[in-house]
């Protein structure tokens, strides 16, 4: 693979920078590189790095939201200054797509080779995606690694309102460890399938290898997964009371290599109590277009079934989180961090501590 160092950009969600940016260090600890912070874009420039290197960091961090290879980044306040930056990619044999993403407010630039292209002295690419960011007066353009970051190839079937598995992701390492955990309401099974993932220390990217455009000998990636995947004895217990989800996740936990450690259950929640005798760590629940019914037995049925010093994480979106306030002040539950904290893709989240 070549060896020649080149500058790379890795996007962060907003509010979570500090966990992409440990996750950054954590990996390139021994490595004598600069990193530099763009906050006003939650970037990352890392300077004088390997595509070897690079990529090795892309396939087995979960946590990042893009990783490109940086062509240009600057402030400017009319997107029209870009021309000059664009001309290279703006030959007659190229086909331009633009998109408006309306929750990042930015700009994709799509390019489609029919020939493989030698790119960046021996980087041979087959498709070359070229990506703008716009944020305010900055942005950045750069040419990413996957085509779609944010996907993970174990999903075999969603299901509408399940989670984002970046923001899973993120969820689990800001809150979570590794401690008796319950999650409540599956939907396709990517909040413990994440859990799990991160359990076995599975490569994210694992089911993706495929979705990298960087031409490269697959005995790589092999290599890592054979280094990074371990065996665990941690349980977790997933309880839905719809039989289709529980359907859904069990065949994603089984393509994701993580069923052993997950213990699916179908369940009405009004008999929590009465079915479930242990106590947990840790009680998960995604109460996104949940009835106001469920969100009441879960917040009642916690101080039941959590632990001294046990957590309950709501994941809610605006409208649940005045029915999840009434409650926990009905069920004198603490409520420590609430929804004007972090942002997961159109959701909110906040915790719940039981003394």
């Amino acid at each position: 693979m070549n060896k020649d160092t080149y500058n790379f950009v890795v996007l962060a969600d907003r509010g979570f920078e500090e966990i992409v940016m440990g996750d950054i260090k954590n990996f390139l600890d021994k490595e004598k590189v600069e990193v530099r912070v763009l906050e006003k874009l939650s970037a990352f420039i890392i300077s004088d790095i390997t595509l070897e290197k690079m990529l090795h960091l892309t396939y087995l961090t979960g946590s990042i939201r893009d990783a490109m290879i940086l062509l240009a980044f600057s402030e400017v306040k009319d997107i029209e200054k870009l021309d000059k930056i664009l001309v290279p990619f703006k030959a007659p044999k190229f086909k331009f797509k633009i998109i408006r993403e309306r929750k990042y407010k930015n700009l994709d630039l799509l390019k489609t080779l029919k020939d493989k292209m030698e790119f960046f002295g021996g980087m041979v690419l087959d498709r070359i995606l070229i990506r703008l960011y716009v944020v305010d007066d900055y942005f950045i353009l750069g040419i990413p690694l996957m085509e779609n970051i944010e996907k993970r190839g174990y999903k075999i079937k969603e299901v509408e309102g399940s989670l984002n598995p970046v923001a899973a992701n993120l969820l689990l390492k800001c809150l979570w460890n590794d401690e008796k955990t319950m999650v409540i309401y599956t939907k396709d099974g990517t909040l413990p399938i994440e859990a799990g993932i991160i359990l076995k220390n599975i490569p994210p990217h694992f089911w993706d290898k495929k979705k990298f455009l960087v031409n490269y000998d697959i005995s790589f990636f092999i290599d890592l997964d054979q280094k990074s995947i371990r065996d665990v004895k941690s349980r977790i217990l997933v309880i839905d009371s719809y039989g289709r989800n529980i359907s859904i996740s069990k065949k994603n936990s089984i393509n994701a290599l993580v069923k052993d450690i997950l213990y699916f259950k179908k369940l009405d929640l009004k008999y929590l109590d009465l079915i479930i005798k242990d106590k947990y760590k840790f009680i998960i629940a995604d109460f996104y277009k949940m009835s106001k019914e469920n969100i009441k037995y879960i917040l009642y049925f916690a101080k039941f079934l959590l632990d001294d010093g046990g957590r309950l994480i709501v994941l809610s979106d605006k409208d649940v989180n005045k029915i999840v306030s009434h409650y926990c002040s009905k069920y004198n539950l603490k409520i420590v961090e609430a929804g004007m904290g972090r942002f997961l893709y159109d959701r909110y989240f906040y915790y719940v501590i039981v003394h």
